[in-house]
């Protein structure tokens, strides 16, 4: 949260990484995971878009949602930061399957089929066991809209819109 322009930064180089077959292959959900929590403390929310839907799109079974592991952070800021994230990123993914999106769509869908069944997207275990935070913390002072949320249960205030793009 104190620089976040070095976050803003390293999201050109990013972006060239990610078309590197080599590199997506040797990517991991808890990379782009941890990416994501950086982008989202940097309040950089073009990053935090851009990691959601490459998280998104990476369907295979190890990439499933439930398998974030837990990064057991001693900061409860942190924990809790970071336990709302993976709520809110499987809230995302569950509004996206409701319009009908899937994991393993091709950017381009047939919009006249029918969409294969829906497959749930499950919070990870440890997620739901963190406590909310006793004071308020605000992430990015100059937003001023907030909406029901993992964050805001948990007394985290940021705005989450950018995790609901298609």
């Amino acid at each position: 949260m104190a620089a976040p322009d070095n976050v803003s930064c390293q999201t050109r180089d990013l972006m060239y990484l990610r078309s590197m077959p080599l590199w997506r292959a040797r990517d991991t959900p808890q990379r782009a995971f941890y990416r994501l929590y950086e982008a989202f403390c940097a309040a950089d929310g073009h990053m935090v878009t851009y990691e959601t839907e490459y998280f998104w799109a990476r369907s295979s079974p190890a990439w499933a949602t439930a398998l974030i592991p837990d990064p057991q952070c001693e900061d409860p800021e942190q924990y809790a930061v970071m336990a709302s994230l993976a709520e809110v990123l499987v809230e995302s993914f569950m509004w996206r399957l409701e319009l009908g999106l899937r994991r393993s769509d091709k950017a381009i869908m047939n919009r006249y089929r029918d969409p294969p069944s829906l497959v749930p997207e499950v919070c990870p275990t440890w997620a739901t066991k963190v406590a909310p935070l006793k004071e308020k913390l605000l992430i990015h002072p100059d937003e001023d809209r907030y909406f029901d949320s993992p964050f805001h249960r948990r007394n985290i205030y940021m705005s989450t819109g950018h995790f609901y793009t298609v």
